[in-house]
């Protein structure tokens, strides 16, 4: 077993620490410090930087989506340009067309006019045939009368006017055909007069028609022409978005060359960063073990006063644990579960497992003693191999309030701590691991800090560690 300070001897170590230190311990873990200062910094930058990064593969996203968007704007200007090309010279055959019809519909016209007059004419004459069947008709009756008495008087004349009986029957024979003809006639003449009235009536339907034709043409034409002066315009505007769609696309693609150098030099430097960081993160790291190595050694220093703490009360949780076991108050299964149940409502999470009411039993008088011993000292607490602290000190663990601020810095118990130092500190096996780092404690305020933990076993098996956090000494 190493060697390691005794805790009951903190005042007599804290002492010695103030005389010359012929390791250089303390010479060491003061560059240490530095060292997790500037570790701290530079972590504090990548994530600037990170956040950097990131915000310029958004822009990049942007720009290229712009890019897209603006291509896509140019083909529907190119197209809209040529459809309205289309329209336009379409609109011009229609005005040409609808012009043409227009002549002919007139032309149609001035026919039906023409034709108009022309059965008037037709039905003059008509008339005047009529006048005259009407005379022929008087003077065949008169023929027939005229007939009659002929014969009457050859009747009379006895043999001496039988012929001439024979011609006054021929003649009234003659008559009576002619006044037949006559009536057909008279009845032709009423058909052809009404076919004639309706032609008269059908051109003046068709002259009505194809002058309210001619009007509405002229109105179309109109309109068409209308049409067609805004088309052009829309034209005269696609050329105009075409071109500066075509100037877009142009800044837009400059643009997106300009992020992307820019994003890619942002990136080639968050990595370099990020191989600084590490670089300066494992001196820190070998500051450290070179500390603990030194308290181990027997030097006596600062450090190895809180070894002494973290040790002794480590040991103390371990047989708390064991005598848990022992007396049946706890199952080995129980104390490795590893299944955290979150805590409804709570921001940040809180979570519960099968030995979280055994260590609020066993842990808070072993780590508010320990957390009192000295005014460096910030908080004691047992964590799990996965940095699940599930019984805090008293003054970390009150009750969650609305606000996740004042939650997240005085609600810090039943909670998964997988940062750097916390996972290390769950993980570790070594003796003791000594870290060094700068805490974030809020509006811009850093203070620096060390945290030990030595691991805890149970059963022989890893279960965690137990972490002493304390601040670093003015005079380190």
């Amino acid at each position: 077993m190493s060697t390691r300070p005794d805790p009951a001897a903190a005042s007599e170590h804290q002492a010695a620490s103030d005389q010359p230190d012929p390791t250089g311990s303390e010479a060491l873990s003061a560059f240490g410090v530095s060292m997790a200062d500037v570790s701290g910094v530079i972590d504090e930058t990548s994530r600037t930087i990170l956040s950097l990064k990131e915000a310029f593969a958004a822009l990049d996203q942007d720009a290229r989506a712009t890019l897209d968007q603006s291509r896509s704007i140019l083909a529907v200007t190119q197209q809209t340009q040529a459809h309205s090309q289309s329209a336009a010279t379409a609109m011009t055959d229609a005005d040409t067309a609808l012009g043409q019809t227009g002549q002919d519909i007139a032309t149609l016209v001035k026919t039906v006019g023409a034709m108009q007059g022309q059965v008037g004419v037709l039905l003059d004459a008509l008339n005047r045939v009529g006048d005259m069947s009407n005379t022929i008709e008087r003077i065949a009756s008169q023929t027939n009368l005229l007939a009659l008495n002929a014969t009457i008087e050859a009747a009379r004349a006895g043999e001496a006017g039988r012929g001439f009986a024979i011609v006054a029957g021929e003649v009234k024979a003659l008559a009576s055909e002619t006044a037949n003809a006559t009536l057909t006639i008279q009845g032709l003449l009423t058909e052809i007069r009404g076919e004639g009235d309706t032609l008269v009536n059908l051109g003046e339907t068709a002259a009505k028609a194809g002058d309210e034709v001619s009007q509405s043409t002229g109105h179309l034409s109109t309109l068409v022409q209308g049409m067609s002066d805004a088309i052009s315009g829309m034209s005269r505007s696609s050329v105009e978005a075409a071109r500066d769609a075509g100037e877009i696309q142009q800044r837009t693609e400059h643009l997106t060359e300009q992020v992307q150098t820019l994003s890619s030099v942002v990136s080639t430097s968050s990595d370099q960063l990020d191989q600084s960081a590490a670089q300066i993160s494992q001196t820190v790291d070998d500051a450290d073990a070179m500390v603990v190595q030194a308290a181990l050694d027997g030097a006596q220093t600062r450090d190895g006063v809180f070894i002494g703490m973290v040790q002794s009360a480590r040991d103390e949780i371990m047989a708390a644990f064991e005598n848990a076991l022992a007396a049946g108050d706890a199952q080995l299964e129980d104390l490795f579960d590893e299944v955290y149940t979150p805590i409804e409502g709570t921001n940040p999470q809180q979570v519960m497992t099968r030995f979280t009411a055994l260590t609020d039993r066993l842990l808070p008088p072993i780590q508010e003693r320990v957390a009192s011993q000295h005014p460096d000292i910030v908080f004691c607490a047992a964590v799990d191999r996965n940095g699940y602290l599930p019984t805090h000190n008293q003054k970390f663990s009150q009750p969650q309030s609305r606000d996740p601020d004042w939650n997240a810095a005085n609600c810090r118990n039943r909670r998964i701590f997988n940062d750097r130092v916390g996972l290390r500190a769950g993980q570790n096996t070594k003796t003791v691991l000594l870290q060094t780092y700068r805490r974030d404690m809020g509006a811009g305020r850093f203070v620096m800090m060390k945290d030990l933990s030595a691991p805890i076993y149970i059963a022989g098996r890893h279960w965690g560690g137990l972490r002493l956090a304390y601040r670093i000494a003015s005079d380190s």
